[in-house]
């Protein structure tokens, strides 16, 4: 039993000990932390301080040591501050992050970032535990770049690109709200984050390159750089960032990056690059039908890949091809022909929506095979006055794209070859080249097309809008026709937005377009400029009659959705030598009509 204590006694010792190294490392952890750490109790009053808090704020610890915490705050915040930490107990929020400036010995003021963590025991408060950064560096560029960018925070903070501004040593000084949507990060998140620490780590290299500017100048722009940043949910996006140093009077050096998601982008080209390196690898094979790929190769546009390879079908020799022949594209289940050489009208109006299965060509459809036809003997075929194309034999070649048949390639011959399995598996392979060209181009028109409209609205945005503008500006120069512009936006939509949520918000913009459009002629234009700002183009239109559009246009919106606009008009004048002067004239109106209480139209004279 002695020896039983004696190892009880052994085993207490080892752990008190083991129990005060512990301690002991907490201590010098806390102690000597890069960072403030102060705990007062539940009245406030400091009851420990690190050794970071008394080099940050020049008090030894005998002038900190039970004085009131708020008695460091400065003055004009202190009311504010006891309300954060009010509402912070009442919502039941055991921690909270709050910034806000302490007054340092020297009387001087310095601004803290703080981790204010409630100790509770049985429900009731005991104290308080802060960590606290020194953040007056990053205020103090705050507010050398608040002068800068009182004339584009509007854009910025609405801008569908990412706006960031990082710190010679890649640390997050400001991030635009965009981060949310782009990255899934809300914006003050990533404030005081190393902006590298987001790069993949093969991107590193790349990524440095927002710091090397493309000359030697200060305040020089720097060179686009493409790399992957990783999003909340762990996946990888890749960004494209444009960056410009900036200089305050004090040296601090920092970059604002201006970053798009090219995601999307990057896996189209690369989609695209596939499909070229596997028709690449095709035409290797093909060497006899070099021309067909040549004329796959010269455009991306339908209408001329279409057209370039009908006619090198028409050249290939050993086909013993009439020149007629015609390709037929499907379009929402439904066969017409796209294009054609040597045949009559009315070949194309009997083969103009067509269901695939009621056509002559049904065979190569369903088998998705090279088939040679016998004549066409009926009299709405679109035979040629003479009866020729009862005569001939129609090769029929399908056009495959993804195991999916997008057309045919109808040919014509008199002395219809013989065509062998490996003639097949040739114009077959050729067939299915073509077919994946003609999706290409149908993906291209469909993203250009998806590029020049913007997704939420429907209508066009600022992309169509400048190229419009600029054509109208130069027909006003060169021709007089008069037009004008109304640029408007949603008063308070950034409220609306907090208040009701984002998908409401979506829903108003989606609302306040189909008004507008329905306000406005077809010979008319509304386009989404960006955010909650919409632009009218209003053709042959004076600045008298657009002012009456512009109030129209007004009191629509606040009739059936019950928020407001502001408009400003400007009309085409020889003092605007672009579009961008007039848009810009516009927005000054717009500017003033916000100025003027909002809810209003104001006239850019």
């Amino acid at each position: 039993m002695a020896l039983n204590r004696i190892s009880l006694e052994k085993e207490l010792t080892d752990y008190r000990k083991s129990l005060e190294e512990q301690r002991e490392l907490y201590r010098q952890l806390v102690e000597y932390a890069n960072d403030m750490i102060i705990r007062t109790d539940r009245r406030g009053v400091i009851n420990y301080i690190n050794s970071a808090a008394e080099r940050i704020s020049g008090y030894g610890h005998d002038e900190m040591i039970g004085k009131r915490y708020l008695d460091f705050v400065h003055p004009d915040h202190r009311e504010s501050q006891k309300q954060k930490h009010r509402e912070q107990i009442n919502a039941g929020q055991p921690t909270a992050y709050y910034e806000l400036p302490l007054v340092a010995k020297d009387g001087g003021e310095f601004w803290i970032g703080q981790t204010l963590t409630i100790i509770q025991e049985n429900g009731e408060v005991t104290g308080y535990h802060s960590i606290a950064r020194d953040i007056t560096r990053q205020k103090r560029l705050e507010r050398m770049l608040k002068k800068r960018e009182r004339n584009f925070r509007s854009l910025i903070e609405n801008s569908m690109d990412l706006i960031t501004i990082i710190a010679a040593d890649s640390i997050i000084l400001y991030q635009s709200p965009s981060s949310e949507r782009v990255l899934g990060y809300q914006s003050t998140a990533l404030i005081g984050e190393a902006m590298d620490s987001f790069v993949h780590p093969d991107d590193i290299n790349s990524y440095m390159g927002v710091f090397d500017p493309a000359d030697d100048e200060g305040d020089s722009a720097y060179k686009p750089v493409e790399y992957r940043i990783r999003h909340a949910d762990g996946s990888w996006k890749t960004i494209e960032s444009l960056g410009k140093s900036i200089n305050d009077d004090e040296g601090l050096t920092a970059v604002i990056l201006n970053s798009r998601d090219v995601t999307e982008k990057k896996a189209a080209e690369e989609t695209v690059h596939q499909r070229n390196r596997d028709l690449q690898t095709i035409n290797q094979d093909l060497e006899n039908l070099y021309e067909i790929s040549r004329a796959l190769s010269k455009s991306i546009e339908l209408e001329d890949i279409l057209k370039e390879v009908l006619d090198a079908f028409l050249c290939m020799k050993r086909l013993r091809l009439k020149n007629k022949g015609a390709i037929l594209l499907v379009n929402n289940g439904r066969l017409s022909v796209a294009h054609s050489v040597g045949l009559p009208e009315s070949y194309t109006a009997r083969y103009t929506d067509v269901i695939p299965a009621n056509s002559p060509w049904i065979a190569a459809f369903e088998n998705d095979t090279v088939i040679q036809c016998c004549p066409l003997d009926d009299d709405t075929s679109g035979q040629t006055p003479d009866g020729e194309l009862e005569r001939l034999t129609n090769l029929v070649i399908p056009l495959t794209a993804v195991h999916k048949t997008v057309g045919v390639i109808c040919l014509y011959s008199a002395e219809a070859p013989a065509l062998g399995d490996k003639d097949i598996k040739m114009l077959s392979a050729v067939g299915n080249q073509i077919g994946i060209a003609i999706s290409n181009a149908q993906q291209f028109e469909e993203t250009r097309t998806q590029s020049l409209r913007d997704p939420l609205t429907g209508v066009p945005n600022r992309r169509a809008m400048e190229s419009e503008l600029k054509q109208r500006i130069e027909e006003y120069h060169r021709y007089d026709r008069i037009f004008s512009v109304i640029m408007l936006d949603i008063d308070h939509f950034k409220q609306y937005n907090d208040t009701k949520g984002h998908i409401a918000g979506d829903h108003l913009l989606a609302k306040a377009a189909e008004l507008l459009s329905g306000e406005i002629r077809k010979t008319d234009t509304l386009y989404r400029y960006g955010g909650e700002e919409f632009l009218v183009l209003l053709i042959e239109t004076p600045s008298t009659t657009a002012e009456h559009v512009a109030e129209r246009l007004r009191a629509s919106v606040e009739r059936h959705t019950g928020v407001t606009i502001s408009l400003g008009v400007a009309t085409a004048d020889s003092k605007y030598r672009t579009g961008e002067d007039l848009v810009a004239a516009a927005d000054r109106a717009l500017y003033r009509a916000k100025e003027g209480g909002r809810n209003r139209v104001e006239i850019e004279p």
